[in-house]
């Protein structure tokens, strides 16, 4: 909670949730105020203002740390589904987890962290054995497209996977995330 933005994110939630529409003025600033503003974390602003309602600051605690604990956990799950040795994938785990405590933050980025791994899994699980599930990412893309702004990275990830099945002479690969790189895109359309 050491973060000003964490208010602003809990009161946009109750704002949303209080008039049933998303803001589309700033409903904040005493530099600009009524300058035009766009909800792009909306969802993750819904989620702090409900656990603010339910729990308080310790709600909008308990989501920030359950959020952390997740991504710690699949990544270490993650890791050792791609068969990393077990000292070597909690090493990694808990580097990226001190990496990142300057970001234990109770803000919109923490869906970021959770839902970058899920894409990674559902990438990764696709390279080795195609199947539907990667679909599963267009889905994904729009859930994490209103919850925060980092969805972008998703993109990334779907072009270097298409980049390398290109590189590696596999066409059909990168046909299919070049086609699940649209169908992301498109879905993150689905948003106020």
């Amino acid at each position: 909670l050491a973060d000003g933005d964490t208010g602003w994110h809990i009161r946009t939630g109750q704002w949303i949730l209080e008039h049933r529409q998303f803001p589309f003025q700033d409903l904040f600033s005493y530099s600009r105020p009524g300058a035009e503003w766009f909800a792009w974390e909306w969802g993750s602003d819904v989620v702090w203002a409900l656990a603010h309602r339910l729990l308080g600051l310790a709600g909008v605690t308990l989501v920030a740390a359950t959020l952390l604990a997740a991504t710690s956990a699949l990544l270490l799950a993650w890791l050792l589904w791609r068969r990393s040795n077990v000292v070597v994938a909690i090493l990694v785990m808990l580097l990226a987890g001190s990496a990142s405590t300057v970001h234990w933050l109770a803000r919109p980025h923490l869906f970021t962290y959770l839902l970058f791994i899920v894409a990674l899994w559902l990438l990764e699980a696709d390279r080795r054995r195609r199947g539907r599930r990667v679909w599963w990412l267009a889905p994904l893309a729009a859930l994490w497209a209103n919850l925060h702004g980092g969805f972008l990275v998703l993109f990334a990830a779907l072009g270097c996977y298409a980049l390398g099945a290109a590189l590696e002479g596999d066409l059909r690969g990168a046909r299919r995330y070049t086609l699940v790189t649209l169908a992301a895109a498109a879905a993150t359309l689905l948003n106020p």
